[in-house]
Order: structure tokens, then sequence, then C-alpha cells
């Protein structure tokens, strides 16, 4: 892996994992684990989705979900 992308992967992991109130080891387990069923039974759309990734609008919903509420 290149250094530059895994203290990204790292920093990410870190940031996610402050939200989602687990380990930053344990945080892309999580948030898929916690995602992908979310938008396999409707509960997350793409727009939310996609809000949250570029930090517009209102991302409540999203938030709610990669914290297990």
């Amino acid at each position: 892996m290149h250094q530059a992308f895994g203290a990204i992967a790292s920093q990410f992991e870190q940031e996610a994992g402050k939200i989602m109130n687990v380990s930053a080891a344990a945080a892309p387990r999580v948030w898929c684990g916690r995602t992908v069923p979310a938008f396999a039974n409707g509960r997350l759309t793409y727009a939310e989705m996609k809000r949250a990734h570029l930090g517009t609008g209102d991302r409540s919903v999203f938030i709610k979900i990669v914290q297990g509420r």
C-alpha cells in the first residue's frame, strides 16, 4: 500500500471510529455492517449517502445509521 494512501485510510478510520463510537481498527467493518443493510432495506438512500460524503445538507439520517441508532 502506498504510504500516502495508508495515512489517509488511517485518518478516515480514526475519524469514523469516533463518529461510530468504535475503535479505529473496527471502523471499516462496522461502517460496512451498518451502511450496507441500511441501503438494502431502504433506510439509507443514495442521495443521503452522497450528501454525507460531500458534507452538504442534512446528514442526520446518515449519522444515526453509522452510530447504530
